[in-house]
Parts: C-alpha cells; sequence; structure tokens
C-alpha cells in the first residue's frame, strides 16, 4: 500500500482470509488518515484559530443517521463554524478480498472519511444498526498516549441510495469490523467497499 490516488486494477486483486489480515490493511488506513488529520488541526492552532476537534453536533440532514455528525474541527471564535477535513494523500492498493465468518469483504477503494459500503442483501435497519452507531459515535480512551488524545469515533454515517456513506474519523479499525460482522448477521456474503 502506498501513498498516492490511484488504486491497482481489478485483475490485480489478492485474496486472505481472516480478521486479521482485514485488521491489519484497516489500521494503516487509519493510520494514514490521522497522521494528515492531526496535522490539519495543528495547522489551524498555530493559525490562530481558536476551536476544537470533534465536536457532536446536530444537523438538519436527513441522510445523517440519528441527525449527528462529528465536525472535523469547530472554530469557536465570534463567528463559530465547522471547518472540513480533506486528505490530500490518497492510499493506493490493488483491490483486497478478505473472508471473514464465510462474507467476502471487497476493498476496491478505502478513503477513511468517505467509505461507500455496498452490500448482498438489504442494509440493517436503522434499529439494528443503532447500538453500533451509538457505540462509535461515543467517545473513549484512545491508545495514542504520546500525540495529542482524538475522541475515537465516527464522524458520520449516511444512508446515500441504498448504500452506506461513512467518515469513520478517528474511530479504529474495530468500528469497520463491528459494521462488517453486523452485515454478516443481517445475511450479508459479499460487502464491498467502493
Amino acid at each position: 500500500m502506498t501513498s498516492q490516488a490511484t488504486t491497482g486494477s481489478e485483475s490485480e486483486r489478492y485474496t486472505q482470509h481472516g480478521l486479521r489480515p482485514l485488521v491489519n490493511f484497516l489500521q494503516q488506513a487509519r493510520t494514514h488518515y490521522l497522521e494528515q488529520y492531526r496535522s490539519f488541526i495543528e495547522n489551524h492552532r498555530m493559525a490562530g484559530n481558536a476551536g476544537e476537534p470533534e465536536v457532536l453536533l446536530e444537523a438538519d440532514d436527513a441522510a445523517l443517521f440519528e441527525g449527528l455528525l462529528v465536525a472535523d474541527y469547530l472554530i469557536t471564535d465570534a463567528d463559530p463554524r465547522v471547518v472540513r477535513f480533506e486528505p490530500s494523500r490518497m492510499l493506493s492498493f490493488k483491490p483486497i478480498t478478505v473472508t471473514i465468518t464465510g462474507m467476502d469483504v471487497v476493498i476496491e477503494r478505502l478513503r477513511w472519511d468517505d467509505v461507500v459500503v455496498l452490500s448482498d442483501v438489504a442494509l440493517p435497519s436503522k434499529a439494528d444498526l443503532q447500538v453500533w452507531f451509538e457505540d462509535w459515535i461515543t467517545p473513549r480512551e484512545g491508545e495514542d498516549e504520546h500525540r495529542e488524545a482524538l475522541a475515537n469515533v465516527l464522524h458520520s454515517f449516511r444512508f446515500e441510495d441504498g448504500q452506506f456513506r461513512i467518515d469513520f474519523g478517528s474511530a479504529p479499525p474495530k468500528a469497520v469490523v463491528d459494521l462488517f460482522l453486523l452485515l454478516n448477521e443481517s445475511g450479508a456474503k459479499s460487502v464491498r467497499l467502493v
């Protein structure tokens, strides 16, 4: 996996089995994203933009789960506003397939702040997703003791055109794996990240 803006062709796809390769891959993607996100936060602070990263807000957006989002950075001066983080570097990798609990997870594209999830079965109901969502929108202690603490939360979760679109923000890979397991419990045999 490299830090370029393109992905390999589907003919170069490779398959692995088990949870460990998936978690390792997701951790690389998260680390790549968080390095840029932390620089984004630091740049705002150095520019004198008083504010806070990862602030939970209500939004008037029907596609957002529960109408909630976590702002990438909330400037808290006389004119409060949300600043969205757009990473400048994307990972480049050959599409992979990982099989977990009998379900194929095909990762064609992975941008940690814009993950599109497709499934071979109907997506779980809002009620089925509620516990997962509440768990991963709730701040938790992180493993980065020597760096500025992040909340380890999702930044947004949307339903759009029969698919999920998720900004995993600072959430750990376990949030992604938990979603895959929930999809598997709903009967999915194939999940794609595109």
